[in-house]
């Protein structure tokens, strides 16, 4: 079996558009070169019904996620993957940024609220 990857990421809000997961190769191949990556991301919280978005088969150390939504909790999980058969998880949560114009209270769960532009919101 491979080493565990490690999502080398430090940022914890990220842009929807432009999320670029990258990792560090693990210490050990398992005994085979040709070590490829799979790459899991699912909304939280997680459910039965929560959609699941995989590659397979990465080949460089870095992977752009696409389709996020706005203001949202994302779990990411990095495998390495040779004949040897899968490696355990390097699992990391980000938060997508926020919509421009939108606005986001902490303290009262999912409460969203659209912003006109030019309009402070105190």
């Amino acid at each position: 079996m491979p080493g565990k990857p490690r999502i080398t990421n430090t940022e914890l809000e990220v842009d929807v558009e432009d999320f670029i997961v990258t990792w560090s190769a693990p210490l050990y191949n398992g005994g085979d070169d040709n070590l490829k990556y799979r790459l899991e991301w699912r909304m939280k919280p997680i459910t039965d019904d929560t959609e699941e978005g995989i590659e397979d088969n990465i080949a460089e150390t870095q992977f752009k996620i696409t389709g996020l939504e706005h203001s949202e909790e994302y779990e990411v999980k990095l495998f390495s993957v040779n004949q040897q058969g899968l490696s355990e998880a390097d699992i990391k949560t980000f938060k997508t940024k926020p919509n421009p114009g939108e606005y986001y209270c902490d303290f009262i769960p999912h409460y969203k609220h659209a912003v006109e532009p030019g309009i402070a919101v105190t």
